[in-house]
Protein backbone atom coordinates (compact mmCIF):
# COMPACT_ATOMS: atom_id res chain seq x y z
CA UNK A 1 0.00 0.00 0.00
CA UNK A 2 1.59 3.04 -1.08
CA UNK A 3 0.49 6.34 0.68
CA UNK A 4 2.21 8.71 -1.83
CA UNK A 5 0.87 7.29 -4.92
CA UNK A 6 -2.15 6.17 -3.24
CA UNK A 7 -1.50 2.60 -4.54
CA UNK A 8 -2.62 -1.13 -3.38
CA UNK A 9 0.17 -3.59 -5.42
CA UNK A 10 -0.08 -7.10 -5.20
CA UNK A 11 2.31 -9.87 -6.50
CA UNK A 12 2.82 -13.49 -5.79
CA UNK A 13 5.96 -13.30 -7.82
CA UNK A 14 4.08 -14.86 -11.22
CA UNK A 15 1.59 -11.85 -11.72
CA UNK A 16 1.44 -8.17 -10.60
CA UNK A 17 -1.78 -6.50 -9.68
CA UNK A 18 -1.88 -2.58 -9.16
CA UNK A 19 -4.35 -0.60 -8.18
CA UNK A 20 -4.39 3.37 -7.94
CA UNK A 21 -6.51 6.25 -7.10
CA UNK A 22 -7.01 5.63 -3.41
CA UNK A 23 -6.15 8.04 -0.75
CA UNK A 24 -4.62 6.98 2.08
CA UNK A 25 -4.35 8.93 5.54
CA UNK A 26 -0.29 8.12 5.46
CA UNK A 27 2.52 8.83 3.26
CA UNK A 28 5.15 5.78 2.67
CA UNK A 29 4.36 2.20 1.32
CA UNK A 30 3.43 -0.40 4.04
CA UNK A 31 3.42 -3.75 3.74
CA UNK A 32 0.90 -6.46 4.89
CA UNK A 33 0.57 -10.08 4.26
CA UNK A 34 -2.56 -11.24 2.20
CA UNK A 35 -5.22 -13.28 4.39
CA UNK A 36 -8.11 -15.29 3.00
CA UNK A 37 -10.11 -13.45 5.40
CA UNK A 38 -11.69 -11.20 2.38
CA UNK A 39 -13.34 -14.49 0.95
CA UNK A 40 -15.84 -14.82 4.26
CA UNK A 41 -19.19 -14.05 2.34
CA UNK A 42 -20.29 -12.42 5.13
CA UNK A 43 -17.88 -9.38 4.35
CA UNK A 44 -20.25 -6.49 3.44
CA UNK A 45 -19.18 -5.93 -0.53
CA UNK A 46 -21.71 -3.27 -0.77
CA UNK A 47 -20.90 -0.78 2.06
CA UNK A 48 -18.12 2.29 1.68
CA UNK A 49 -14.50 0.83 3.38
CA UNK A 50 -12.72 3.27 5.97
CA UNK A 51 -9.04 2.71 6.26
CA UNK A 52 -6.76 4.18 8.91
CA UNK A 53 -3.75 3.13 10.55
CA UNK A 54 -1.53 2.95 13.75
CA UNK A 55 1.74 2.39 14.16
CA UNK A 56 1.45 -1.31 14.48
CA UNK A 57 -1.56 -1.93 12.11
CA UNK A 58 -3.71 -0.78 8.99
CA UNK A 59 -7.11 -0.47 10.29
CA UNK A 60 -10.29 -1.46 7.69
CA UNK A 61 -13.80 -1.19 8.65
CA UNK A 62 -17.08 -1.66 6.93
CA UNK A 63 -20.37 -1.50 8.18
CA UNK A 64 -19.82 -3.91 12.09
CA UNK A 65 -17.10 -5.48 10.59
CA UNK A 66 -13.60 -3.71 11.58
CA UNK A 67 -10.77 -5.70 10.52
CA UNK A 68 -7.14 -5.48 11.47
CA UNK A 69 -4.02 -6.28 9.44
CA UNK A 70 -0.50 -6.57 10.96
CA UNK A 71 2.13 -4.12 9.40
CA UNK A 72 5.16 -6.36 8.26
CA UNK A 73 7.87 -3.50 9.01
CA UNK A 74 10.46 -6.36 8.88
CA UNK A 75 9.70 -7.58 5.58
CA UNK A 76 10.37 -6.27 1.67
CA UNK A 77 7.96 -6.49 -1.05
CA UNK A 78 9.40 -7.48 -4.39
CA UNK A 79 11.40 -5.16 -6.85
CA UNK A 80 8.37 -5.35 -9.65
CA UNK A 81 9.52 -2.50 -11.32
CA UNK A 82 11.98 -4.44 -13.26
CA UNK A 83 9.01 -7.05 -14.22
CA UNK A 84 7.06 -3.94 -15.82
CA UNK A 85 7.32 -3.45 -19.31
CA UNK A 86 7.06 -0.42 -20.57
CA UNK A 87 4.20 0.87 -22.55
CA UNK A 88 5.43 2.28 -25.22
CA UNK A 89 7.64 -0.98 -25.43
CA UNK A 90 5.10 -3.44 -27.00
CA UNK A 91 5.29 -4.90 -30.33
CA UNK A 92 1.86 -6.41 -30.23
CA UNK A 93 -0.82 -4.96 -29.11
CA UNK A 94 -4.44 -7.62 -28.96
CA UNK A 95 -7.64 -5.85 -28.49
CA UNK A 96 -10.82 -7.43 -27.41
CA UNK A 97 -14.02 -6.57 -28.48
CA UNK A 98 -16.59 -6.86 -25.92
CA UNK A 99 -18.49 -9.69 -26.80
CA UNK A 100 -15.19 -11.91 -27.62
CA UNK A 101 -14.12 -10.76 -24.25
CA UNK A 102 -17.47 -12.14 -22.92
CA UNK A 103 -17.20 -15.71 -25.09
CA UNK A 104 -13.31 -16.15 -23.99
CA UNK A 105 -14.22 -15.57 -20.58
CA UNK A 106 -16.58 -18.62 -20.30
CA UNK A 107 -15.13 -20.81 -22.59
CA UNK A 108 -11.26 -20.37 -21.60
CA UNK A 109 -11.53 -22.83 -17.89
CA UNK A 110 -13.70 -25.50 -20.70
CA UNK A 111 -10.54 -25.88 -23.28
CA UNK A 112 -8.47 -29.39 -23.05
CA UNK A 113 -5.89 -29.28 -21.31
CA UNK A 114 -7.57 -27.51 -18.02
CA UNK A 115 -5.88 -30.00 -15.26
CA UNK A 116 -2.19 -29.78 -16.90
CA UNK A 117 0.74 -28.14 -15.29
CA UNK A 118 -0.02 -24.21 -15.45
CA UNK A 119 -3.14 -25.13 -17.68
CA UNK A 120 -1.48 -23.43 -21.02
CA UNK A 121 -3.45 -22.05 -24.08
CA UNK A 122 -1.57 -20.39 -27.00
CA UNK A 123 -2.83 -17.03 -27.75
CA UNK A 124 -1.50 -17.11 -31.89
CA UNK A 125 -1.66 -13.09 -33.12
CA UNK A 126 -0.99 -14.06 -37.26
CA UNK A 127 -3.94 -12.65 -39.42
CA UNK A 128 -6.40 -13.57 -37.22
CA UNK A 129 -6.92 -13.32 -33.19
CA UNK A 130 -7.26 -17.25 -32.03
CA UNK A 131 -6.75 -19.19 -28.84
CA UNK A 132 -5.58 -22.88 -29.25
CA UNK A 133 -5.26 -25.85 -26.26
CA UNK A 134 -5.25 -29.70 -26.29
CA UNK A 135 -5.23 -32.17 -23.65
CA UNK A 136 -1.49 -33.43 -24.35
CA UNK A 137 1.09 -34.08 -27.25
CA UNK A 138 -0.40 -35.23 -30.07
CA UNK A 139 -4.28 -34.84 -28.95
CA UNK A 140 -6.42 -32.92 -31.30
CA UNK A 141 -6.68 -29.06 -30.59
CA UNK A 142 -9.10 -27.28 -29.67
CA UNK A 143 -9.25 -23.64 -31.04
CA UNK A 144 -11.41 -20.50 -30.20
CA UNK A 145 -11.52 -17.98 -33.04
CA UNK A 146 -11.94 -14.63 -31.74
CA UNK A 147 -13.72 -13.03 -34.92
CA UNK A 148 -14.52 -9.96 -33.64
CA UNK A 149 -11.00 -8.92 -32.10
CA UNK A 150 -7.92 -7.61 -33.62
CA UNK A 151 -4.40 -6.90 -33.24
CA UNK A 152 -1.96 -4.33 -34.24
CA UNK A 153 2.06 -4.89 -34.38
CA UNK A 154 4.19 -8.19 -35.14
CA UNK A 155 2.58 -11.04 -35.42
CA UNK A 156 2.80 -13.21 -32.28
CA UNK A 157 2.27 -16.85 -30.10
CA UNK A 158 1.78 -16.50 -27.37
CA UNK A 159 1.70 -19.36 -24.77
CA UNK A 160 0.38 -18.68 -21.57
CA UNK A 161 -1.61 -20.08 -18.52
CA UNK A 162 -5.40 -20.02 -18.94
CA UNK A 163 -6.10 -18.37 -15.33
CA UNK A 164 -4.04 -15.68 -15.91
CA UNK A 165 -5.40 -14.53 -19.26
CA UNK A 166 -8.91 -15.37 -17.92
CA UNK A 167 -8.28 -12.76 -15.13
CA UNK A 168 -7.58 -10.37 -17.54
CA UNK A 169 -10.61 -10.63 -19.47
CA UNK A 170 -12.56 -10.77 -15.87
CA UNK A 171 -10.90 -7.49 -14.32
CA UNK A 172 -12.69 -5.58 -17.50
CA UNK A 173 -8.69 -4.90 -19.54
CA UNK A 174 -9.47 -4.63 -23.14
CA UNK A 175 -6.31 -4.45 -24.38
CA UNK A 176 -3.16 -7.12 -24.26
CA UNK A 177 -0.03 -5.87 -24.63
CA UNK A 178 2.75 -8.50 -25.88
CA UNK A 179 6.83 -7.08 -25.93
CA UNK A 180 7.69 -10.88 -27.03
CA UNK A 181 6.30 -14.24 -26.38
CA UNK A 182 8.90 -14.67 -23.43
CA UNK A 183 8.48 -11.25 -21.94
CA UNK A 184 5.64 -10.00 -19.37
CA UNK A 185 2.20 -9.40 -20.70
CA UNK A 186 0.74 -6.08 -19.51
CA UNK A 187 -2.64 -4.60 -19.79
CA UNK A 188 -3.35 -1.33 -18.42
CA UNK A 189 -6.54 0.67 -17.88
CA UNK A 190 -5.96 4.27 -16.37
CA UNK A 191 -5.61 3.81 -12.78
CA UNK A 192 -5.02 -0.04 -13.08
CA UNK A 193 -2.54 -2.64 -14.11
CA UNK A 194 -1.81 -6.18 -14.56
CA UNK A 195 1.09 -7.94 -15.37
CA UNK A 196 2.05 -11.98 -15.76
CA UNK A 197 4.70 -13.95 -16.93
CA UNK A 198 3.97 -16.46 -20.22
CA UNK A 199 4.88 -19.66 -20.54
CA UNK A 200 7.48 -21.23 -22.47
CA UNK A 201 7.05 -20.70 -26.38
CA UNK A 202 8.19 -24.30 -27.00
CA UNK A 203 5.71 -25.63 -25.79
CA UNK A 204 2.76 -23.27 -27.68
CA UNK A 205 0.44 -24.87 -29.39
CA UNK A 206 0.67 -24.29 -33.39
CA UNK A 207 -2.10 -24.37 -35.88
CA UNK A 208 -3.87 -27.91 -36.87
CA UNK A 209 -5.74 -28.92 -40.20
CA UNK A 210 -7.94 -30.98 -38.12
CA UNK A 211 -8.41 -28.59 -34.92
CA UNK A 212 -12.30 -28.16 -33.77
CA UNK A 213 -12.32 -24.59 -34.64
CA UNK A 214 -15.12 -22.24 -32.58
CA UNK A 215 -16.25 -19.11 -33.76
CA UNK A 216 -17.25 -16.57 -31.77
CA UNK A 217 -19.27 -15.04 -33.87
CA UNK A 218 -20.84 -18.36 -34.32
CA UNK A 219 -21.34 -19.77 -31.10
CA UNK A 220 -24.25 -19.75 -29.10
CA UNK A 221 -24.26 -20.37 -25.06
CA UNK A 222 -22.39 -23.10 -24.93
CA UNK A 223 -18.72 -23.47 -26.51
CA UNK A 224 -18.54 -27.13 -26.83
CA UNK A 225 -17.20 -29.81 -28.13
CA UNK A 226 -14.80 -29.38 -24.81
CA UNK A 227 -13.86 -30.52 -21.93
CA UNK A 228 -16.38 -30.47 -18.59
CA UNK A 229 -15.95 -27.23 -16.66
CA UNK A 230 -13.90 -28.04 -13.39
CA UNK A 231 -14.33 -25.90 -10.67
CA UNK A 232 -10.49 -25.41 -9.73
CA UNK A 233 -9.66 -24.49 -13.15
CA UNK A 234 -10.68 -20.90 -13.68
CA UNK A 235 -10.58 -18.99 -10.48
CA UNK A 236 -13.50 -16.50 -10.56
CA UNK A 237 -12.54 -12.21 -10.26
CA UNK A 238 -14.53 -9.81 -7.83
CA UNK A 239 -14.71 -6.39 -9.92
CA UNK A 240 -11.49 -4.23 -8.45
CA UNK A 241 -13.00 -2.35 -5.00
CA UNK A 242 -13.37 1.43 -5.45
CA UNK A 243 -10.95 3.70 -3.42
CA UNK A 244 -12.64 3.93 -0.27
CA UNK A 245 -13.13 7.23 1.87
CA UNK A 246 -10.27 8.02 4.24
CA UNK A 247 -11.11 7.80 7.35
CA UNK A 248 -8.51 8.15 11.05
CA UNK A 249 -8.32 4.79 12.57
CA UNK A 250 -11.78 3.36 14.44
CA UNK A 251 -11.06 3.28 18.61
CA UNK A 252 -12.06 -0.19 18.82
CA UNK A 253 -8.81 -2.77 19.72
CA UNK A 254 -8.06 -5.89 18.08
CA UNK A 255 -9.82 -8.60 20.17
CA UNK A 256 -13.43 -6.78 20.33
CA UNK A 257 -16.59 -8.04 19.12
CA UNK A 258 -16.90 -6.54 15.80
CA UNK A 259 -13.08 -6.68 15.28
CA UNK A 260 -11.31 -9.59 13.57
CA UNK A 261 -7.01 -9.74 13.84
CA UNK A 262 -5.31 -11.16 10.96
CA UNK A 263 -2.79 -9.80 8.53
CA UNK A 264 -3.33 -9.65 4.58
CA UNK A 265 -4.07 -7.20 1.96
CA UNK A 266 -6.19 -5.09 1.58
CA UNK A 267 -9.41 -4.97 -0.16
CA UNK A 268 -7.79 -5.85 -3.27
CA UNK A 269 -10.35 -7.92 -5.68
CA UNK A 270 -7.24 -10.21 -7.11
CA UNK A 271 -6.20 -11.03 -4.09
CA UNK A 272 -9.64 -11.82 -2.60
CA UNK A 273 -11.10 -14.04 -5.56
CA UNK A 274 -7.79 -15.97 -4.73
CA UNK A 275 -8.82 -16.59 -1.66
CA UNK A 276 -12.20 -18.06 -3.23
CA UNK A 277 -10.46 -19.61 -5.83
CA UNK A 278 -8.39 -21.76 -3.09
CA UNK A 279 -11.52 -22.27 -1.28
CA UNK A 280 -13.34 -23.93 -4.28
CA UNK A 281 -10.16 -25.91 -4.78
CA UNK A 282 -9.98 -27.18 -1.72
CA UNK A 283 -13.51 -28.12 -1.33
CA UNK A 284 -13.43 -29.93 -4.84
CA UNK A 285 -10.33 -31.62 -3.49
CA UNK A 286 -11.67 -32.98 -0.66
CA UNK A 287 -14.66 -34.40 -2.77
CA UNK A 288 -11.99 -36.23 -5.13
CA UNK A 289 -9.88 -37.57 -2.54
CA UNK A 290 -13.30 -39.08 -1.02
CA UNK A 291 -14.00 -41.06 -4.36
CA UNK A 292 -10.17 -41.99 -4.33
CA UNK A 293 -10.50 -43.31 -0.65
CA UNK A 294 -13.89 -45.25 -1.77
CA UNK A 295 -11.86 -46.51 -4.71
CA UNK A 296 -8.87 -47.68 -2.86
CA UNK A 297 -11.26 -49.75 -0.37
CA UNK A 298 -12.70 -51.38 -3.24
CA UNK A 299 -9.54 -52.26 -4.53
CA UNK A 300 -8.34 -53.57 -1.39
CA UNK A 301 -11.40 -55.60 -0.86
CA UNK A 302 -11.18 -57.34 -3.78
CA UNK A 303 -7.23 -58.22 -3.18
CA UNK A 304 -8.38 -59.73 -0.09
CA UNK A 305 -10.74 -61.70 -2.13
CA UNK A 306 -8.61 -62.74 -4.26
CA UNK A 307 -6.00 -63.73 -1.41
CA UNK A 308 -8.61 -65.77 0.53
CA UNK A 309 -9.79 -67.39 -2.37
CA UNK A 310 -6.48 -68.60 -3.39
CA UNK A 311 -5.77 -69.94 0.15
CA UNK A 312 -8.66 -71.71 -0.06
CA UNK A 313 -7.97 -73.71 -3.06
CA UNK A 314 -4.36 -74.21 -1.97
CA UNK A 315 -6.13 -75.57 1.74
CA UNK A 316 -8.39 -78.30 0.14
CA UNK A 317 -4.77 -79.78 -1.24
CA UNK A 318 -5.81 -81.21 -4.59
CA UNK A 319 -4.32 -83.84 -6.06
CA UNK A 320 -3.59 -84.42 -9.71
CA UNK A 321 -5.22 -86.63 -11.50
CA UNK A 322 -3.25 -88.91 -14.17
CA UNK A 323 -5.16 -89.41 -17.40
Amino acid sequence: MKGGSGEIVATDGRQILIQGGFHFPWNGDVLVRRTPLFAVRELPRDRPVEVGRTDAHVVLRAGSWTIWLTIRADARFPRIEHAIPSEHGAATRLRLAPDDAAFLGRSLDRLPGGDALNAPVTVDLNGRVAVRACAGSGDRVTELVLGRSGFTGEPVQLNTNRHYLARAVQLGFAEVQVVGPNDPVACRDGRRAYIWQPLSRESAVGPSDDAVRIDSMNAGPAVGPVEPRKQEDAPMVDPVLSPPPVSTPPTSAPGTANGVAGDGNVGLAALIQESEALHEVLADARTRSGRLTVALRRYRRRERLVSTTLASLKALKLQEVGG
